[in-house]
């Protein structure tokens, strides 16, 4: 759990928000703050996912994780758990919609587009509804633009942040006050590129920026696949929060989300059409 946080990975997650900080620091708490979750290894048959008539509601909620053993918390998700859901959801012969209650600062890289190319394919064969409350950020939102059925967010949301970071923190003048010295025997002119103990140096920082620039294409591409955008549209963006009634009105504009409704509203829509004889 320890390597979630090292800066060995990079981030889709919104920059300004401290939420993501937040999930990792529950996440190391221990089991205790994973009360009402659902384990995915339990053999009770717990489902993954709520049901309401024939639509099934998968939250994405918290930070975002390539892999979780548990799916439900508030505050953190697992990009395996929505692939397990939503591969439930779609067997169920009682379900016919999908719509993924989303809040959240984004998460980590590491699975992100692998699900968002897997989420694209699935909403070919069933409608893929993104319903806003709150926070749809990065990574977040990176999942929202596959469902293709259609994205809300209420006028009080923020969506967007469509870019990359990678943190380092240079410690290096903190140990020398604190009169610790790190040697560090390596094999390898990169082995300890990034580490905390000295300043990042511009080969690495250049490598680093090179890196996230790619990942930020990428990410582009995807969201312009599920958006019927252009790479150059969505990178145009910027990495911009579109935050508050301006904010989504403009998201709205651009074409990054469908419509501007409460959630309730939009799971009530959603209800109605799912009700309609295909």
């Amino acid at each position: 759990m320890i390597t979630l946080g090292t800066q060995r990975h990079v981030a889709l997650a919104d920059g300004a928000e401290g939420g993501f900080v937040e999930c990792l620091t529950r996440l190391a708490a221990g089991p205790d703050t994973i009360k009402g979750a659902v384990w995915i290894d339990d053999e009770s048959g717990a489902r993954l996912y709520e049901v309401a008539g024939p639509v099934a509601v998968i939250g994405v909620r918290g930070g975002l994780f390539d892999y979780l053993p548990f799916h439900g918390a508030e505050w953190a998700t697992g990009y395996n758990c929505i692939r397990l859901a939503v591969d439930a959801a779609r067997r169920d012969p009682a379900i016919s919609v999908i719509a993924l209650a989303i809040n959240s600062p984004g998460g980590l890289v590491s699975g992100c587009f692998e699900l968002v190319e897997w989420l694209r394919d699935v909403a070919g064969e069933i409608p893929l509804f993104a319903v806003v409350d709150g926070l749809c950020a990065s990574a977040a939102y990176a999942i929202a633009s596959a469902c293709t059925a259609g994205i809300s967010a209420p006028q009080t949301a923020a969506v967007g942040s469509i870019g990359v970071y990678r943190l380092h923190m240079d410690l290096s003048k903190y140990l020398e006050k604190s009169g610790i010295v790190v040697t560090a025997v390596k094999s390898g002119k990169w082995k300890t590129s990034g580490a905390p103990f000295a300043p990042l140096g511009q080969e690495v920082e250049a490598d680093w920026q090179a890196t996230v620039d790619a990942y930020r294409a990428l990410f582009a591409e995807q969201v312009a696949a599920g958006r019927a955008l252009s790479p150059a549209d969505v990178l145009a963006t910027e990495a911009r929060l579109y935050d508050g009634p301006i904010g989504i009105r403009e998201a709205l504009d651009l074409g990054l989300i469908d419509g501007i409704l409460p959630p309730d509203e939009a799971f009530a829509r959603i209800l109605e059409q799912a009700a309609v004889p295909a």
